[in-house]
């Protein structure tokens, strides 16, 4: 299965989600696209039992856009995924549908002029119903951090809102009760807390050491 990656891309994350029923895992990686030579985002769909490959899907066949994450919908129908167009300057938001694999929509975020090379691209999702979550993802555009907020009902996904945070990476988790969010601030040496239901700043906590990355809240 190697051999269907081009790893050469540094903007490349190596991802892999279980499927729901867990007969099958996504790997997502990065391949060459014709006729330009771009290296693109995508994702194979492996068979666990046979390590057949059942589809693979190119973010992009005309220029490159790396994946930065993948994460199964909390009901196991949809994949999302985000990306960064480089040389368009775009950050980007797929949904697969995971019963068949095709493209159910992609939300373009927020385009700027100088992203920042270390941009994670993190996706969260809470739930607020049967059919219903909020899906958060974040990048980092320079100094500072931003966390969308994307709405999903159904099989139907808005761009709701965003907050930026200054002196902020895009690492974040969220509370096991869904209220909070948690931001690493690598550039302020602090972490922020967010309120999920109205995705406003409550308050900052300093002195955590240099260049926090990695949260785990409870």
């Amino acid at each position: 299965m190697s051999n269907e990656f081009n790893w050469m891309n540094f903007n490349s994350q190596a991802l892999v989600v279980l499927t729901e029923n867990e007969d099958q895992f996504v790997v997502s990686g990065t391949t060459q696209v014709q006729p330009t030579g771009a290296l693109s985002g995508v994702f194979l769909v492996v068979d666990i039992q046979t390590g057949d490959i059942i589809t693979q899907i190119t973010i992009n066949n005309e220029i490159a856009e790396p994946i930065y994450d993948i994460v199964l919908s909390l009901d196991g129908n949809y994949l999302y995924v985000t990306t960064e167009e480089p040389q368009c300057i775009f950050y980007n938001f797929y949904v697969f549908d995971t019963s068949n694999w095709g493209q159910i929509t992609s939300i373009r975020l927020k385009d700027s002029s100088e992203f920042s090379s270390t941009t994670p691209g993190l996706i969260r999702q809470i739930t607020e119903g049967e059919e219903d979550n909020i899906i958060f993802a974040s990048y980092k555009d320079n100094s500072t951090g931003y966390l969308y907020e994307i709405s999903r009902c159904g099989d139907t996904f808005n761009s709701v809102t965003n907050i930026s945070i200054s002196n902020s990476g895009a690492f974040y988790s969220i509370s096991s009760d869904g209220s909070t969010i948690v931001v690493a601030n690598q550039d302020g040496n602090s972490v922020s807390f967010i309120e999920t239901s109205t995705l406003t700043e409550e308050f900052t906590l300093l002195n955590t050491g240099t260049g926090p990355q990695v949260l785990v809240v409870d």
